[in-house]
């Protein structure tokens, strides 16, 4: 690994130039800093994915930036971010009372490395049948996703599963 203290020199002499800096290692390329039990701070490298957790089950997320990032639910509790273009953005979760349960706050960043081309990780995508109209039963549950304009429903009864509108 590179030394901290060179780095830190270089990523002062880079930010004059807006360029970011970090070290050639793929640990690197995800760091999360826990804030307090609701709020949180990511950094990540473009082309790389992880998961945000919530300690209990959401009922809305709101994407603040959808070009930035593309987000997947995993379930109810989680979902999978791509960091796809440089910047900051965030990710709010609501519950279903309107209380906000969690604030993401997501920096996208170059990652510096030997490799020209490095491999963004791409998540499987799930073959699940999705259906024109949302279930009404009331042991189904939605998840709301709002990013810019476009409102994606979700049924995470048994598995998270896309509904067509």
């Amino acid at each position: 690994m590179a030394n901290p203290n060179a780095l830190t020199g270089l990523a002062l002499i880079c930010s004059l130039c807006s360029l970011p800096v970090y070290a050639d290692n793929s640990d690197d390329c995800i760091v999360l800093t826990q804030q307090s039990a609701t709020q949180e701070s990511l950094s990540i490298c473009k082309g790389f994915a992880t998961t945000v957790s919530t300690d209990g089950p959401f009922d809305t997320l709101v994407v603040g930036d959808d070009a930035l990032v593309s987000v997947s639910i995993v379930n109810e509790q989680s979902v999978s971010v791509i960091a796809r273009e440089l910047g900051a953005t965030n990710l709010l979760f609501y519950r279903s009372s309107g209380e906000l349960l969690k604030s993401s706050i997501i920096d996208i960043r170059a990652r510096v490395t030997k490799n020209p081309t490095p491999t963004p990780i791409m998540l499987p995508t799930t073959s699940a049948a999705t259906t024109n109209t949302p279930p009404t039963t009331d042991n189904d549950k939605h998840i709301v996703v709002k990013a810019g304009n476009a409102e994606i429903v979700y049924d995470c009864s048994e598995r998270c599963v896309k509904l067509d509108r």
